[in-house]
């Protein structure tokens, strides 16, 4: 890969969304940190959590858990971002990942959104992009 994974999805997603992600970086409490997020006009923030190497991607999932309970005010649109070669892409993990998602967006429903994306290793999406872009339109 020519730049970092997680510059290179925050480079393409803010050209084909038109968002401007934020240079600080988000802690999500004490349960980590996001790999990009911008504020959207709607005051939702849409959340980048990228899969390159890990094989566990249901942690970068289940980490917003405990922070919407903590947070009863914000609203969440992740993004989460594979790779084709992504080790959690077709793993168990992974599906457990895309179950996490729908899960929490019933738990937390109208706060939490989830969309699964897998972008090629050259930045092009070719998974999720459109459904992402309608969850957009759907949220502000």
């Amino acid at each position: 890969m020519a730049t970092a994974p997680e510059k290179l999805i925050r480079e393409m997603l803010a050209s084909r969304l038109g968002v401007t992600f934020e240079t600080a970086r988000l802690k999500v409490d004490d349960w980590g940190y996001a790999d990009g997020w911008s504020i959207l006009p709607s005051q939702m923030w849409l959340v980048v959590e990228m899969e390159a190497q890990q094989k566990h991607p249901t942690t970068n999932v289940l980490k917003y858990w405990p922070y919407l309970e903590g947070h009863e005010d914000q609203k969440i649109l992740l993004a989460h971002c594979f790779f084709p070669g992504s080790p959690g892409l077709d793993s168990s993990r992974g599906k457990l990942a895309g179950w996490l998602g729908a899960r929490l967006e019933r738990i937390f429903d109208g706060r939490f959104f989830y969309q699964r994306l897998v972008v090629t290793e050259t930045g092009e999406p070719s998974e999720g992009f459109r459904e992402l872009q309608e969850r957009l339109k759907g949220t502000s």
